[in-house]
């Protein structure tokens, strides 16, 4: 019989589903998981304040790159390089792989491949060059481009050097140049050989989704964001922006592969993941292992905000947050 443990979730994006998501589907197959406005464990994010208020153990989860605060927080989950027994390394692509997992088990196709093999089999495993001519040469579109951000300059410069070789399509808010505002990610992005899969910013372990989509769908990914992407992804399947010394030198990669069907079809063939193997820090059983620690301990630890530096310090938090609120609006009435 399953144990029961209580969870809820605090300041998640808003279309976030409380039983439905990463942490929720992998501790349902172990345990019996209620949902409950005083939970025993509380996952928690940045995208608001409500954590504040509770007194659960809290374990934050942040995709973003920011340092997990282990002084408001009782355990972290993040991309970060943190030695620290209660932290436990969790990089974002780790939860697209496991939501484009269940679509592709809802039946959703990705690619040709995607209906027969998981998607971590698809990650691991080297195309055979038969396979790799056929992807090749039934990408119609050369390159495509996403992006919401207006600041990301390093992003928007590469865009504008590229586009003078060959046209990149922008489906997204900045640039834009197909009429149109992309809904459906992977379904735009499949049909391009290579896709910009750069980050927002930089820094050792900061991965998030925007590499692994390309793969998903078997396109090549134009990177550039964690310098250390190679602890975790071969590199010899995408183009690195930190392996160029500057932005034209990365340009002239891209231009040298689209010119060269043979060093694309290689770059295909290639395995996603670092020799060929899953990372051990994203495989089910480890992050289970992480959590289950927690769950088996979670009556004989005095969580943190319940502690009376912890009460002090929630209330100030709260009221830092109502204060900036307050400003916020007063400043919207003025204008």
């Amino acid at each position: 019989m399953k144990e029961t443990i209580s969870i809820n979730f605090a300041d998640f994006v808003s279309r976030f589903e409380p039983r439905n998501n990463y942490f929720y589907n992998l501790l349902s197959r172990y345990y019996n998981v209620e949902i409950a406005d005083n939970p025993e464990l509380l996952f928690c994010t940045c995208y608001g304040h409500q954590r504040y208020k509770y007194n659960s153990l809290k374990i934050y989860y942040t995709g973003e790159n920011e340092r997990p605060n282990l002084e408001e927080n009782d355990f972290a989950m993040s991309f970060d390089y943190l030695d620290d027994v209660r932290h436990y390394r969790l990089p974002l692509y780790a939860l697209y792989i496991e939501q484009a997992e269940r679509e592709r088990q809802a039946g959703r196709v990705f690619n040709p491949y995607s209906a027969r093999e998981s998607i971590i089999e698809t990650l691991c495993r080297e195309r055979t060059e038969e396979e790799a001519v056929q992807i090749w040469r039934s990408k119609k579109g050369f390159c495509c481009f996403l992006n919401s951000n207006p600041h990301a300059e390093l992003r928007i410069n590469v865009f504008k050097k590229l586009s003078r070789y060959k046209r990149v399509d922008s489906g997204g808010a900045v640039l834009n140049n197909i009429g149109r505002r992309v809904n459906d990610k992977l379904e735009f992005i499949k049909d391009y050989r290579f896709v910009f899969a750069m980050e927002n910013s930089s820094y050792p372990g900061y991965t998030t989704e925007k590499l692994v989509e390309p793969f998903f769908v078997d396109s090549i990914p134009l990177y550039w964001g964690n310098p250390l992407v190679g602890n975790d992804f071969n590199k010899a399947a995408f183009i690195n922006f930190h392996d160029s010394g500057n932005e034209d030198e990365f340009v002239e990669r891209i231009i040298a592969i689209d010119q060269d069907e043979h060093a694309g079809i290689e770059m295909l063939m290639q395995p996603k993941f670092t020799k060929g193997q899953v990372n051990e820090f994203i495989k089910e059983e480890n992050v289970l292992d992480f959590l289950a620690n927690i769950i088996e301990k979670r009556k004989t630890i005095v969580p943190v905000s319940s502690t009376l530096k912890g009460r002090v310090h929630n209330t100030r938090r709260i009221f830092q947050f109502k204060k900036s609120e307050f400003a916020s609006k007063v400043r919207n009435l003025i204008k």
